[in-house]
């Protein structure tokens, strides 16, 4: 039997995975690992976009120095004017996960936020020597984020001393008073809860993550499923792997329809500034673009658009830019919308 033809995504998809660790001089992981790992770590960096700011009632009545207030000031702003954020996150939540880490390492990746989808942001009014991030506080804002809306949640104590803080369901707690539409979504209805007298510790929240292990959240006797989505045991955030699942399942789903168009071309995948994604002949000089921004509900080109805007491996004083696997001959058709082609 012939060998089956491996599709051309799956070949090129990882060169251009290969290209963001390379630029952010990240270590670089093993080829199934890529996907995953690049769509945490975008999923957990927040897009610049315009965001309503809602504060707490617990944070509006806490006791908090001018500085911290300064840099809380100093968040809002950014939010409401679609800013950059991440200055103020920490390094951890920055970072595109080290895989050479054991997994049970604290220090590995933002568990905290895959598990229960929660930021924290450092409340340093000015910028550190480096220039790329504030100054770095003991105490930090905890925020729930969605694309059009930031829900400041709490100011805590974090870093050592004090590890329990990322499992603290108050922070839940918090966010289910105020606003209980948003976790609604992931109540665990009809479920029998433990015992009133054995709640879950803080810490074995956060030693149950390094362990690879979701747990349930209980507020006020009710429970919830961890908004983030938690994490598998090889504790990465199994709402990249969904998302990881939609982005390959979109890019066969397109390669089928180039495959109609050209059955036995070959062919090399592109990517565009633009979030546009198809298949380039350089025989034909032909390129399909077959998902963009206007494909409605692609998971895939939102994924690219992010990638290549948080990475900046493509120039971002040129919009037309697009990426192909090296040594493909140049084309002007590339930059151009030529899906009626295909």
């Amino acid at each position: 039997m012939p060998t089956p033809q491996i599709p051309i995504w799956a070949r090129d998809l990882p060169l251009l995975l290969a290209e963001v660790y390379a630029k952010m001089s990240a270590p670089l992981a093993v080829p199934e690992h890529r996907l995953f790992d690049l769509v945490e770590w975008v999923t957990r960096l927040p897009a610049q976009n315009p965001r309503r700011v809602h504060i707490s009632r617990t944070l509006g009545r806490k006791i908090l120095t001018p500085y911290e207030w300064n840099g809380i000031r100093r968040i809002i702003q950014a939010m409401t004017a679609g800013g950059d954020l991440r200055p103020f996150l920490g390094w951890r939540t920055r970072a595109i996960r080290d895989r050479r880490r054991p997994k049970g390492t604290r220090m590995n990746h933002d568990l905290f936020f895959s598990d229960w989808g929660l930021l924290h942001f450092h409340l340093g009014a000015d910028f550190a020597n480096t220039g790329r991030h504030v100054a770095r506080t003991r105490r930090v804002m905890i925020s729930y984020l969605t694309d059009e809306d930031a829900y400041l949640l709490d100011v805590a104590v974090h870093g050592k001393g004090a590890p329990e803080v990322w499992g603290n369901e108050h922070f839940l707690e918090v966010l289910e008073r105020d606003w209980p539409e948003i976790l609604a979504p992931f109540e665990l209805r009809g479920v029998l809860g433990i015992a009133a007298d054995s709640p879950i510790e803080p810490m074995q929240h956060v030693q149950a993550r390094e362990a690879g292990v979701t747990t349930p959240v209980r507020i006020n006797d009710r429970y919830f499923i961890a908004p983030g989505l938690g994490i598998a045991t090889d504790c990465t955030s199994v709402r990249a792997v969904r998302t990881a699942g939609r982005i390959r399942r979109e890019l066969d789903s397109s390669e089928k329809l180039f495959r109609a168009r050209f059955p036995d071309e070959d062919a090399v995948l592109f990517v565009g500034r633009d979030a546009a994604v198809g298949f380039f002949v350089p025989s034909k000089n032909v390129a399909c673009r077959l998902l963009s921004q206007r494909t409605v509900g692609s998971v895939a080109a939102e994924f690219f658009r992010r990638l290549l805007e948080e990475s900046a491996i493509l120039a971002r004083s040129d919009p037309g830019a697009i990426w192909v696997p090296a040594g493909t001959p140049p084309s002007a058709c590339l930059a151009e919308d030529t899906s009626s082609k295909c």
